[in-house]
């Protein structure tokens, strides 16, 4: 069986991440996209896709448009592997995606859909009138090995990404941290940037226990993690949430919102579960219950590493194109 994956070129964050740790997993003929010169792709994409059984488009461009209309002339099948949602972003952060329309050509025009949570799923499912038998749902693999684990966290340091990200609400996490900050006088708080994101951090910088620091390499975050004591999602909603296993594996601590899908793998007790976004003092509870009672050794042996590795993630793709491609 042979395979295109036209995978993510120039994405730093979530879908090119799977994407590189993903392909080399895959223990079928795998053809991918080396062309960035937008004619040369377009060529190879179709070249490629009469070679190959099926498509696995892991990004979001007009290239899906040309491959799933080309898939339909050959007689190939299509897989569109939704790692998020443009309509959803576009609506938290309240501007306009272009992507959307390709988003939802591709959602019914492909002949399955891999959703990396179950919650993202139900979303498909209930957004787009989706059959469900049209969806599978594969989690993201999780790489359990790179540890850099320090013997002393600081007990009150709290991190999180997203940046300025509408959809991660962190501005909310400043506010609730900052009630903690006559208990904690040596609290602090460290928010990642999103570089794909332009929103002013000013509101956020104003709080002088916050650290603003920019993107770094992959390395370079984990060994962050592993000096900080508690890592924080408060995301509206979450398709899956890649950095929330990182920190957990480096020996974080974790107080998440509800929606997000990585709880399909990590079952985290209510007491460290934010149930609204926007209640700083919900959020400032939950992270005094981290803080107080920490959750990383629990969470961590209740996790089947196994079941949750990078090669699951790549058998299990290549069982969704075995079942369309007969």
């Amino acid at each position: 069986m042979k395979i295109l994956y036209v995978q993510n070129l120039f994405g730093a964050l979530g879908p090119a991440k799977v994407d590189e740790k993903v392909i080399p997993l895959i223990k079928e003929k795998v053809f991918v996209i080396k062309s960035k010169n937008k004619i040369l792709k377009a060529f190879e994409i179709l070249v490629k896709i009469i070679l190959s059984d099926c498509v696995i488009l892991s990004s979001l461009s007009n290239f899906n448009i040309l491959a799933i209309k080309a898939t339909k002339i050959f007689r190939k099948k299509s897989i569109y592997f939704m790692h998020g949602s443009a309509e959803m972003e576009s609506i938290l952060n309240g501007i306009h995606n272009s992507q959307k329309n390709i988003e939802e050509f591709s959602i019914y025009k492909s002949d399955k859909i891999i959703c990396v949570s179950k919650m993202f799923c139900e979303y498909v499912i209930n957004n787009y009138q989706i059959s469900k038998e049209k969806i599978s749902v594969i989690n993201n693999g999780i790489e359990w090995s790179e540890q850099f684990l320090y013997d002393k966290k600081c007990k009150h340091s709290i991190i999180t990404t997203g940046g300025t990200d509408k959809r991660k609400n962190n501005i909310e996490i400043c506010k609730a941290v900052d009630l903690l900050k006559s208990k904690y006088d040596d609290i602090s708080l460290t928010i990642i940037d999103n570089p794909s994101c332009n929103f002013s951090n000013e509101p956020m910088l104003k709080y002088p226990f916050v650290n603003y620091l920019q993107s770094m390499e992959q390395k370079e975050l984990f060994k962050l993690f592993a000096k900080t004591n508690i890592y924080i999602q408060n995301s509206y909603y979450e398709t899956f949430g890649l950095a929330i296993a990182e920190a957990l594996n480096q020996g974080c601590n974790l107080v998440l919102a509800k929606d997000i899908g990585i709880r399909d793998v990590i079952n985290l007790p209510n007491e460290y579960i934010i149930e609204d976004n926007d209640n700083i003092e919900e959020i400032a509870e939950k992270i005094e219950n981290a803080i107080i009672k920490p959750n990383n050794k629990l969470l961590l042996e209740g996790i089947d590493k196994n079941k949750t590795s990078w090669q699951n993630c790549a058998n299990n793709i290549v069982s969704v194109v075995k079942e369309i491609v007969k």
